[in-house]
């Protein structure tokens, strides 16, 4: 966000220039009902509508003029000419003025498009693995993209690999060949070009003889004509009334709308025109429409709160007009932002504390507006949209004198920080809309709303069998009762971290006594659908919300703790006193060569609990991760040289025998899985402790203005490489009962969705033996090892067929589901469900508690919100490490032990991609893995032609903490 230079204009506000369309798009049938018809007008204004045109174009001229954009000229030297002219280039014909040897020129537009995004906008990664199945972009698909605000339209000439990473070739009607990722495209028309002209256009940058040439100029000449058609409509449309048609009623709510949905209000039976013309105004009104990512897949947008849109439109005016109530806010905020700053620099190593205002601070209602407007600003934005905070935000830290290159949300952070709004500690991923509370609240309106349905539900009135249930009603009696499985006393292990909470899973091994060597091993899994029915309000809200959130001082559970905790239902294993624990079991049988030969799926009860630490089974099976080097400590700290100590529980040594039993038979079933696989990789992940702070200061305010001072203790800063004994051996069991579920659905013709990985696509199959060679005696790589061999890394994909899931040693034909963690993913919970009701029936299911086309739907929304939370965490993860090396080099970190940085200090960084320019950067920019310190960093080199997997010297340069944090770094030859 805030980059200079952002593409506008007026042009950029009217209808010419973007948009995008899925094939399935303008024959999906709504999801909501009819909506309102809205007034279609192609002809001049009036004078009945002329007050209303007023309106817009005025509108339309304040966005466009505060977000203005230099015009596009060069200083051009012209050929055996002495003078130099200013003029305006014709993006297509830049090879033509510049004079030069070998390959064409890419043209302005390309430069840009292509162009990494800046410290202004947060664009977690183009290739990430979004869940959704892919919507196909055949050759021959005309294709529309965006990406540095600049939309593209061209025609798809198939796939290309680079970078290790799936790309489109796309076709441009300027005779370039572009690279954009899928997820850069947002509108496809299939069939466009017929199969055998798109062939003889190639792949390559440039026609390589006569008949490419020739097929390439008509697909140019097709493409012109159809965008000439796809501008007609879009400039006679018109959706004036669009936004007050579908923006929430609940003036501080946003909404949701689809493309599909806002077509069929404009014109009565939409066809791909009039689809490309209403995505093109959605995707051109930033201020009213947010494209929902990943767009391609959504074809939906997030639709602003009134609220919003009237608090960006009011700082906008302001802004253009150079309101003074911007500079009287400037002239108050200055000296608070001098006087925090140097407080914070004086007190950097004391503990956290926030101090009542020595000089007490009053912020009027005008001051209170601007600094609403800045935090609404501070959050990830991708760039296949202008933001309409840009300029004013721009504005505002000029006017308060902030000195920066290119003005950014780091520098927008930092300065809430010093006006006292953020605690220096401030955590921008707990702000942003989807979080409910920023840290534990017992109070918060979101806690005490599930807490009060948890205890009605508990007390209130309790239906009779066969009653129907209402909204807040759990089953009044075990569905599952009469035929559940007991277990005895059974040896379970329920091995988590120290600290978990919501222990959903555990694990036993039970030999079958026939000299084969084979044997039974069972995943334990928490049921809450014992109690929990699908139609219950808690239940409902597990869905929408997806998952679980887990932040480093609080977290965001599916279920309150009044449910997960009670005593008398057990749904957290191990917490049901006195009775056997409820579970859904899945069972697989092990042959002595590590395959799964049979396969159970039961209710089950156990009653012999162990919970039990990593550590502490780690310990038992005499495995040191830090003396395996799989985690290490590079900056010291407290337990570097004090350890913590592991207390190990006294268990029968029949117990211990079982313990060391499951890790030996998950040994042999990753060995199988080495026999059947390749690799899976394993990048090196950095983590760090902090300590406490004052409660309540991690919830930010404009209202008052509070003066903080301190900062919290870093207890540790680890970096894991592999997995250990004891994770290994429970993920190996997690990944069998996945199996084992969706083959029991498969015995049962239930539907289910699973999740499905392809094998790596590797450059070379010759490459195989070299990387079985390389890989470790589990099947594992780093990535940086990895990258140089391969094409493109798989995403994974949720689908109701029972594909293969490489990782998981799924076969094609028997699928994997996720079955193991119920009570922090909503999907699992969807799992147990439709499990339970192949249970109470006999094979086949004659009923299911979900249809499939509930289940297509529901994996779409799971597969986003699950999306929304991994941004999430990364966000949350990327601030702390960040945060931790910022200190670490300001000389600022606080904590017993860490070692002290060395400006001239060098670490050895792996180049992960070929790089490219950033904004107001001078310097080629590679991306780089630092596997010491287990970071990603941006590495700034001198024009130095470097290869993917290459090793280079690097000093470290800055940290800018915002949404998805960064570290700087200048490569060293």
């Amino acid at each position: 966000m805030l980059r200079q230079g952002t593409r506008s204009a007026l042009a950029q506000w009217l209808p010419r220039r973007q948009c995008r369309h899925s094939s399935s798009l303008w024959n999906a049938p709504s999801t909501s009902a009819q909506p309102t018809k809205l007034p279609v007008r192609d002809t001049p204004p009036t004078k009945e509508n002329t007050k209303d045109m007023d309106e817009l174009l005025e509108e339309m001229e304040l966005l466009a003029d505060t977000m203005k954009q230099k015009e596009r000229t060069e200083q051009v030297k012209w050929p055996n000419k002495g003078k130099q002219t200013t003029r305006k280039i014709p993006n297509e014909r830049l090879s033509t003025v510049i004079p030069v040897n070998g390959d064409r020129v890419a043209s302005i537009e390309k430069q840009a498009f292509l162009q990494q995004e800046g410290e202004g906008s947060t664009n977690y990664d183009e290739f990430e693995d979004t869940g959704l199945e892919k919507v196909p972009i055949l050759p021959g698909s005309f294709i529309v993209t965006r990406r540095n605000d600049i939309m593209t339209l061209g025609v798809s000439l198939g796939i290309v690999f680079e970078d290790s990473r799936e790309k489109l070739a796309m076709f441009t009607p300027t005779g370039e060949v572009w690279k954009p990722f899928e997820t850069d495209v947002t509108f496809v028309l299939p069939s466009f070009i017929p199969p055998s002209l798109i062939e003889r256009c190639g792949l390559l940058l440039t026609p390589v003889d006569e008949a490419q040439l020739n097929a390439r100029a008509e697909v140019a000449k097709r493409t012109r004509t159809m965008i000439q058609d796809l501008e007609r409509r879009a400039s006679a449309i018109r959706m004036r009334h669009v936004y007050d048609a579908v923006k929430s009623p609940r003036p501080h709510e946003m909404a949701e709308v689809t493309v599909a949905e806002v077509a069929r209000m404009v014109t009565k039976n939409p066809r791909y025109q009039d689809i490309f013309a209403v995505q093109l105004h959605m995707m051109n009104d930033p201020l009213h429409f947010i494209a929902k990512e990943p767009f391609l897949a959504t074809q939906a947008f997030d639709v602003r709160s009134q609220w919003e849109v009237e608090l960006i439109q009011t700082v906008l005016r302001w802004t253009r007009h150079g309101d003074p109530r911007l500079q009287a806010f400037a002239d108050k905020a200055k000296p608070i932002i001098a006087r925090t700053a140097q407080r914070l620099k004086d007190t950097a190593l004391e503990p956290p504390a926030v101090l009542p205002a020595a000089t007490e601070v009053e912020w009027n209602e005008d001051d209170k507006t601007i600094i609403t407007f800045l935090k609404q600003a501070l959050r990830p934005v991708r760039r296949n949209q202008l933001d309409p905070f840009d300029t004013a935000c721009t504005s505002i830290l000029r006017m308060l004198q902030v000195s920066s290159t290119a003005l950014g949300e780091s520098d927008l952070l930092h300065l809430l920080v010093n006006l006292g709004v953020f605690a220096p500690w401030q955590d921008v991923s707990v702000i942003q809309r989807q979080v409910p509370e920023p840290e534990y609240d017992s109070r918060s309106p979101w806690r005490l709303k599930k807490e009060k349905i948890a205890k009605k539900s508990l007390t209130g009135y309790k239906p009779a069998p066969g009653e129907p249930l209402g909204p807040e009603d759990f089953y009044a009696t075990d569905p599952l009762e009469t035929v559940r499985h007991d277990f005895g006393d059974m040896p379970i292990f329920v091995i988590d971290d120290a600290s978990a909470k919501e222990l959903d899973d555990g694990i036993s091994i039970e030999w079958i006594p026939d000299n084969s060597g084979a044997c039974w091993i069972h995943a334990h899994i928490a049921n809450p659908t014992a109690t929990l029915p699908p139609t219950h309000t808690l239940a409902v809200d597990a869905l929408k919300q997806g998952s679980s959130l887990y932040f480093k001082h609080h977290s965001i559970p599916l279920f309150p703790s009044s449910l997960m905790y009670n005593p008398d239902l057990g749904w957290s294993l191990g917490t049901r006193n006195g009775k056997p624990t409820r579970t859904m079991t899945f069972s697989a049988k092990i042959n002595r060569f590590g395959d799964i030969v049979d396969h159970k799926v039961r209710a089950g009860l156990i009653n012999n609990v162990r919970v039990i630490s990593y550590e502490a089974v780690n310990k038992i099976l005499d495995f040191d991760p830090v003396a395996r080097g799989i985690v290490t400590r590079p900056f010291g700290g407290p337990l570097a040289k004090n350890p913590p100590i592991v207390e190990v529980p006294a268990l029968p040594t029949e117990e211990v025998k079982a313990l060391k039993d499951l890790y030996k038979v998950t040994r042999l079933r990753r060995k199988w899985w080495m026999d059947h696989h390749l690799v899976s990789v394993w990048p090196p992940a950095a983590s760090t402790k902090v300590g406490d702070w004052p409660a309540g200061s991690m919830t930010a305010t404009p209202i008052r203005y509070r003066e903080f001072q301190g900062f919290p203790e870093f207890k540790d800063y680890t970096v894991t490489i592999g997995e250990g004994a004891s994770d290994g051996m429970v993920a190996e069991v997690m990944k069998m009962a996945g199996i084992v579920g969706s083959k029991f659905a498969l015995d049962h013709g239930l539907p289910m969705i699973r999740r499905s990985l392809d094998e790596i696509r590797l450059l070379n199959q010759d490459d195989e033996e070299v990387i079985r060679k390389l890989r470790s005696s589990s099947g594992q790589m780093n990535k940086w090892d990895l990258t140089p061999y391969v094409a493109a890394f798989p995403t994974g994909q949720y689908t109701l067929e029972p594909k293969a899931h490489s990782q998981c040693g799924a076969r094609d034909g028997e699928g994997y589901a996720r079955v193991t963690s119920p009570l922090r993913r909503a999907l699992d919970l969807v799992s147990h469900w439709q499990l339970q009701s192949a249970l109470l029936n006999k094979s086949p299911a004659k009923v299911t508690t979900f249809s499939p086309d509930w289940l297509d739907n529901f994996k779409v929304s799971f597969a986003l919100a699950e999306l929304t939370g991994k941004k999430l965490d990364q966000s949350h993860s990327s601030y702390w490490t960040s945060m931790f090396v910022k200190k670490w080099m300001g000389g600022e970190l606080r904590g017993d032990g860490f070692s002290t940085w060395n400006r001239d200090a060098l670490f050895e960084g792996i180049v992960s991609d070929v790089g490219g320019r950033r904004p107001c950067k001078l310097h080629k920019v590679h991306g780089v893995d630092v596997p010491a310190l287990g970071l990603s960093m941006d590495m700034e080199t001198a024009g130095d032609y470097l290869k993917i997997g290459q090793k280079v010297n690097l000093r470290l340069q800055e940290v800018l903490l915002k949404s998805k944090s960064t570290i700087g770094a200048v490569h060293v030859p």
